[in-house]
């Protein structure tokens, strides 16, 4: 009865296992279309991939309809698949769609639209933390077109209580891109978002306890911060606040945790 019991699962587990492999076969198969040069084969081969709900294919998809490969170019087809990937959280189409909006010309320019799939797919740690924040802190302001209208959109934003705007309008601030670099400024915006919820503003602010950045440095603090946004799904805050944990006393931990159970938003 048992061995029966066993066959029967591992008959089951086959049937379900096999159509996902099919599925990946699909994918596998137009990729290796993509990468030779066959376009157009390729292009079928995702479209079946897609149909069978495989996000990444709706990513190529989007670019290779961006770009003209296998198809004509069409600019609106592609933000479609983009946008279908993105919905269905492929980081990738995030990331991609976010410096679409960011960008243009293709589109119209959406800082809104931008910062929201960028975050996205920052919270699934694709890339840095998102291809507008890795361009802001490896680039500068050398790969923001119109920086003053982007400073004058992510102002107004802030100042208007939009947490992911005041976030990035700190990153800024942090990174010295098209406003002039300032520890406290940057603190200070990151304390709003925080106050909004914002793990990556909670994150930054534990960075800059940890690096002594414009405030005393403070294991206790760091910790609390790190511990905060790790609360909120941040995998990258519970690490760093693991990793600081090594370097603080058992008091101090106690401390930090104490501080981060009474912490309430200032706003």
């Amino acid at each position: 009865m048992f061995d029966a019991f066993k066959g029967l699962a591992c008959a089951f587990a086959l049937v379900v296992a096999e159509p996902a492999l099919a599925q990946e076969q699909v994918f596998d198969d137009a990729m290796g279309a993509y990468y030779k040069g066959n376009y157009e084969v390729a292009v079928s081969g995702l479209i079946v991939a897609a149909g069978q709900g495989d996000t990444r294919a709706m990513a190529v998809l989007g670019a290779m309809h961006m770009d003209g490969k296998g198809v004509p170019k069409n600019i609106e087809e592609g933000l479609n698949w983009y946008l279908r990937a993105s919905e269905l959280g492929n980081a990738s189409a995030q990331s991609s769609l976010a410096m679409i909006y960011f960008n243009g010309p293709d589109v119209v320019r959406d800082f809104g639209q931008a910062i929201k799939w960028d975050r996205s797919a920052a919270q699934q740690r694709w890339a840095f933390h998102g291809s507008l924040l890795e361009s802001v802190y490896s680039n500068g302001a050398g790969l923001i077109p119109d920086t003053e209208e982007a400073i004058r959109w992510f102002a107004q934003a802030a100042s208007d209580g939009d947490s992911l705007a005041q976030f990035y309008y700190g990153v800024m601030y942090l990174e010295g891109v098209g406003l002039p670099q300032s520890y406290q400024y940057a603190l200070g915006w990151f304390i709003k978002s925080a106050n909004g919820g914002d793990a990556l503003a909670m994150r930054n602010i534990g960075d800059m306890y940890y690096n002594g950045d414009g405030v005393l440095q403070d294991f206790v603090m760091a910790h609390m911060w790190y511990n905060l946004a790790g609360a909120m799904g941040d995998k990258l805050a519970r690490e760093a606040r693991d990793d600081v944990a090594e370097e603080m006393t058992i008091a101090q931990i106690a401390e930090a945790q104490e501080l981060a159970r009474n912490w309430k938003s200032s706003e």
